[in-house]
């Protein structure tokens, strides 16, 4: 293990810490991450990140989200924090109405 990396973590969530020391560990394509100091971390480590409204976005290009914009309204409604911004770029991105 990095230490350094490790030393880096160590203000982070046990979730966050976990993911991003197990995606350098085993070398992974890609972390799942929202929170902006893990994101920060993990991209200094050199890993590829994406976090939930992308992995929701890449499903809505590939069909298995049918309804991207009521996905994004139902979070918010659950109490799902989201910058609004980025909720509307990634609506517009799929040519699709804002909130």
């Amino acid at each position: 293990m990095d230490p350094l990396l490790e030393t880096a973590c160590q203000g982070l969530g046990a979730g966050e810490r976990g993911a991003i020391l197990l995606a350098k560990n085993l070398a992974a394509d890609l972390v799942l991450l929202d929170e902006s100091k893990a994101r920060r971390i993990a991209r200094a480590a050199g890993l590829a990140i994406m976090g939930c409204l992308g992995v929701l976005e890449a499903g809505a290009r590939r069909g298995l989200v049918p309804d991207l914009r009521q996905a994004y309204i139902d979070l918010l409604r659950q109490g799902i924090r989201f910058d609004i911004g980025l909720l509307q770029d990634s609506l517009a991105r799929l040519g699709l109405p804002k909130l």
